[in-house]
Protein backbone atom coordinates (compact mmCIF):
# COMPACT_ATOMS: atom_id res chain seq x y z
CA UNK A 1 0.00 0.00 0.00
CA UNK A 2 1.44 3.39 -1.15
CA UNK A 3 1.94 6.41 1.47
CA UNK A 4 -1.42 8.36 1.07
CA UNK A 5 -1.56 11.98 0.83
CA UNK A 6 -3.39 12.09 4.27
CA UNK A 7 -0.91 10.01 5.40
CA UNK A 8 1.99 12.84 4.42
CA UNK A 9 0.26 15.32 5.54
CA UNK A 10 -0.49 14.02 8.80
CA UNK A 11 3.33 13.25 9.19
CA UNK A 12 4.67 16.33 8.03
CA UNK A 13 2.16 18.81 10.07
CA UNK A 14 3.63 16.83 12.99
CA UNK A 15 7.20 17.19 12.23
CA UNK A 16 6.64 20.78 11.76
CA UNK A 17 5.96 20.86 15.40
CA UNK A 18 8.64 19.12 16.31
CA UNK A 19 10.83 21.80 14.26
CA UNK A 20 8.93 24.48 16.29
CA UNK A 21 9.67 22.84 19.25
CA UNK A 22 12.85 22.36 18.74
CA UNK A 23 13.56 25.79 17.95
CA UNK A 24 11.51 27.21 21.37
CA UNK A 25 12.62 24.11 23.99
CA UNK A 26 15.65 22.28 22.57
CA UNK A 27 17.34 25.59 20.12
CA UNK A 28 20.18 23.47 19.62
CA UNK A 29 18.48 20.47 18.30
CA UNK A 30 16.93 23.11 16.30
CA UNK A 31 20.09 24.36 14.80
CA UNK A 32 20.99 20.52 13.33
CA UNK A 33 17.88 19.41 12.28
CA UNK A 34 18.06 22.48 9.63
CA UNK A 35 21.39 20.42 7.97
CA UNK A 36 19.00 17.60 7.65
CA UNK A 37 16.35 16.15 5.05
CA UNK A 38 13.44 14.44 6.12
CA UNK A 39 11.41 11.86 4.20
CA UNK A 40 8.40 9.01 5.25
CA UNK A 41 8.89 5.79 3.04
CA UNK A 42 7.20 2.38 3.28
CA UNK A 43 9.79 0.06 2.16
CA UNK A 44 12.91 1.49 2.20
CA UNK A 45 13.80 1.16 5.90
CA UNK A 46 11.75 -0.89 8.89
CA UNK A 47 11.51 2.25 11.55
CA UNK A 48 13.61 4.54 11.22
CA UNK A 49 17.57 5.73 9.45
CA UNK A 50 19.61 8.15 8.84
CA UNK A 51 22.42 8.36 6.05
CA UNK A 52 25.42 9.68 5.84
CA UNK A 53 25.04 13.19 4.60
CA UNK A 54 22.32 14.03 6.97
CA UNK A 55 18.76 12.08 4.86
CA UNK A 56 16.87 11.35 7.72
CA UNK A 57 13.98 9.02 7.01
CA UNK A 58 11.08 7.45 8.59
CA UNK A 59 8.82 4.31 8.15
CA UNK A 60 5.11 5.37 7.89
CA UNK A 61 3.87 2.02 9.45
CA UNK A 62 6.72 2.38 12.31
CA UNK A 63 5.59 6.08 13.04
CA UNK A 64 1.46 5.06 13.14
CA UNK A 65 2.54 2.56 15.27
CA UNK A 66 3.85 4.73 17.38
CA UNK A 67 1.26 7.09 17.14
CA UNK A 68 -1.82 4.67 17.71
CA UNK A 69 0.55 3.02 20.92
CA UNK A 70 1.55 6.35 22.68
CA UNK A 71 -1.29 8.57 21.88
CA UNK A 72 -1.06 11.94 23.96
CA UNK A 73 2.79 10.74 24.30
CA UNK A 74 3.30 10.81 20.57
CA UNK A 75 4.55 13.89 20.38
CA UNK A 76 7.40 13.52 22.58
CA UNK A 77 8.41 10.13 21.40
CA UNK A 78 8.43 12.03 17.63
CA UNK A 79 10.98 14.24 19.38
CA UNK A 80 13.12 12.15 20.45
CA UNK A 81 13.31 9.97 17.33
CA UNK A 82 13.75 12.84 15.25
CA UNK A 83 16.62 13.91 17.38
CA UNK A 84 18.17 10.26 17.74
CA UNK A 85 18.50 10.21 14.05
CA UNK A 86 20.16 13.83 13.70
CA UNK A 87 22.70 12.43 16.74
CA UNK A 88 24.06 9.55 13.98
CA UNK A 89 24.66 12.32 11.46
CA UNK A 90 26.24 14.78 13.39
CA UNK A 91 28.50 12.22 15.15
CA UNK A 92 29.45 10.77 12.15
CA UNK A 93 28.59 7.35 13.29
CA UNK A 94 28.80 6.20 9.16
CA UNK A 95 31.94 7.24 9.07
CA UNK A 96 33.04 6.29 12.36
CA UNK A 97 31.48 2.50 11.52
CA UNK A 98 34.57 1.45 9.78
CA UNK A 99 35.11 -1.98 8.97
CA UNK A 100 32.93 -3.02 12.06
CA UNK A 101 30.06 -5.01 12.25
CA UNK A 102 27.88 -3.12 10.95
CA UNK A 103 24.68 -4.52 13.14
CA UNK A 104 26.62 -4.18 16.21
CA UNK A 105 28.29 -0.63 15.93
CA UNK A 106 24.97 0.37 15.42
CA UNK A 107 23.70 -1.06 18.73
CA UNK A 108 26.60 0.19 20.09
CA UNK A 109 25.86 3.67 18.68
CA UNK A 110 22.29 3.81 19.90
CA UNK A 111 23.35 3.06 23.13
CA UNK A 112 25.36 5.94 23.50
CA UNK A 113 22.92 8.21 21.81
CA UNK A 114 19.92 6.96 23.98
CA UNK A 115 21.93 8.09 27.03
CA UNK A 116 22.69 11.17 25.95
CA UNK A 117 19.15 12.01 25.14
CA UNK A 118 17.89 10.41 27.87
CA UNK A 119 20.00 13.05 30.12
CA UNK A 120 19.33 15.71 27.69
CA UNK A 121 15.20 15.82 28.07
CA UNK A 122 15.32 14.75 31.51
CA UNK A 123 11.87 13.13 31.11
CA UNK A 124 11.41 9.16 30.69
CA UNK A 125 8.28 9.85 28.64
CA UNK A 126 10.57 11.28 25.28
CA UNK A 127 12.43 7.51 25.54
CA UNK A 128 10.72 4.76 23.04
CA UNK A 129 10.46 1.97 25.08
CA UNK A 130 12.22 -0.60 23.60
CA UNK A 131 14.93 1.22 22.58
CA UNK A 132 18.75 0.84 23.76
CA UNK A 133 19.48 2.65 27.31
CA UNK A 134 21.65 1.23 29.88
CA UNK A 135 23.41 2.97 32.62
CA UNK A 136 26.46 0.87 32.42
CA UNK A 137 27.53 2.89 29.40
CA UNK A 138 27.33 6.52 30.84
CA UNK A 139 30.31 8.69 29.53
CA UNK A 140 31.37 6.24 26.86
CA UNK A 141 31.69 6.72 23.17
CA UNK A 142 30.00 4.12 20.43
CA UNK A 143 33.81 2.80 19.84
CA UNK A 144 34.06 1.78 23.38
CA UNK A 145 30.47 0.55 23.91
CA UNK A 146 31.28 -1.72 20.45
CA UNK A 147 34.10 -3.01 22.42
CA UNK A 148 31.76 -4.25 25.33
CA UNK A 149 29.75 -5.49 22.68
CA UNK A 150 32.28 -7.69 21.48
CA UNK A 151 33.34 -9.02 24.72
CA UNK A 152 29.95 -10.37 25.84
CA UNK A 153 28.99 -14.04 25.11
CA UNK A 154 28.46 -14.22 21.32
CA UNK A 155 25.41 -15.93 21.88
CA UNK A 156 23.93 -13.84 23.96
CA UNK A 157 24.32 -10.76 21.59
CA UNK A 158 22.64 -12.91 19.18
CA UNK A 159 19.50 -13.68 21.50
CA UNK A 160 18.81 -10.38 22.77
CA UNK A 161 19.73 -7.91 19.64
CA UNK A 162 16.03 -8.85 17.79
CA UNK A 163 14.43 -7.85 20.75
CA UNK A 164 15.28 -4.49 21.01
CA UNK A 165 14.31 -1.68 18.43
CA UNK A 166 16.83 -0.28 16.54
CA UNK A 167 17.18 2.33 13.49
CA UNK A 168 19.37 2.27 10.39
CA UNK A 169 22.56 4.24 9.60
CA UNK A 170 23.82 3.75 6.21
CA UNK A 171 26.57 5.27 3.66
CA UNK A 172 24.40 8.44 2.03
CA UNK A 173 22.61 6.86 -1.04
CA UNK A 174 19.68 7.78 0.96
CA UNK A 175 18.00 10.20 -2.11
CA UNK A 176 15.09 9.21 -3.10
CA UNK A 177 13.44 10.52 -6.35
CA UNK A 178 9.72 10.16 -6.01
CA UNK A 179 9.06 7.73 -8.59
CA UNK A 180 5.39 8.40 -8.23
CA UNK A 181 4.15 4.96 -6.41
CA UNK A 182 3.78 7.10 -3.29
CA UNK A 183 6.73 5.19 -1.42
CA UNK A 184 8.91 7.94 -1.04
CA UNK A 185 7.75 11.26 0.34
CA UNK A 186 10.01 14.26 1.20
CA UNK A 187 8.76 16.12 4.31
CA UNK A 188 11.25 18.84 4.65
CA UNK A 189 9.43 21.82 6.47
CA UNK A 190 9.89 23.78 2.92
CA UNK A 191 9.52 20.81 0.63
CA UNK A 192 6.81 19.44 -1.61
CA UNK A 193 5.44 15.78 -1.45
CA UNK A 194 7.53 13.53 -3.55
CA UNK A 195 10.68 15.79 -4.23
CA UNK A 196 13.92 13.93 -3.54
CA UNK A 197 16.57 16.50 -3.31
CA UNK A 198 19.92 16.80 -3.31
CA UNK A 199 21.46 15.61 0.28
CA UNK A 200 24.05 18.22 2.07
CA UNK A 201 27.50 17.26 3.04
CA UNK A 202 28.28 17.47 6.42
CA UNK A 203 31.96 17.76 8.12
CA UNK A 204 31.47 18.38 12.16
CA UNK A 205 33.45 15.77 14.09
CA UNK A 206 31.60 16.14 17.59
CA UNK A 207 30.64 12.98 19.33
CA UNK A 208 29.19 11.69 21.75
CA UNK A 209 30.30 13.05 25.06
CA UNK A 210 30.75 16.67 23.45
CA UNK A 211 34.52 16.24 22.51
CA UNK A 212 35.73 17.70 19.52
Amino acid sequence: MAITDDQFRRFKDELDTIMCKFSISFPFWGVLAERCKFSLTENLIPTAGMTGDGHCMFNVNFVNELREKHREKYSKKLLFLVAHEICHFVFEHMDRREDRDPRRFNVAADYAINLLLHYQFDDKDYFIEGGCLNEKYKDMCAEQIYECLLNEDKENFERYKDKIIVDVICDGDGDGDGDGDGDYCDCDTDGDNGDGGDDADHDGNDDENGND
